[in-house]
């Protein structure tokens, strides 16, 4: 799916700066590094990072993302930190 359909979707978009940020467990940083080398096959520059799924704190993060300036977030995060009781 990611290297079919995630590469195909920022080219159509006429994406050119992708930041990709995945969570510190099997599936995120799995996913992120399938998002990773989709995007270089396809000549697409990214910037990536792995964060905490349960942090509460995002400064780190987010400044990084803001200094990049990336045209779209492709966040793999999952899990408790994505929902609110």
């Amino acid at each position: 799916m990611v290297l079919q359909t995630i590469a195909k979707w920022v080219q159509s978009e006429k994406f050119k700066k992708v930041f990709i940020i995945a969570e510190n467990t099997d599936w995120g940083i799995g996913i992120g590094k399938l998002t990773e080398n989709a995007m270089a096959k396809a000549g697409i520059s990214y910037e990536s990072m792995i964060t905490e799924r349960n942090s509460q704190d995002h400064y780190v993060e987010l400044t990084k993302i803001k200094a990049y300036k990336p045209d779209v977030i492709l966040a793999y995060i999952y899990g408790s930190g994505c929902t609110t009781s």
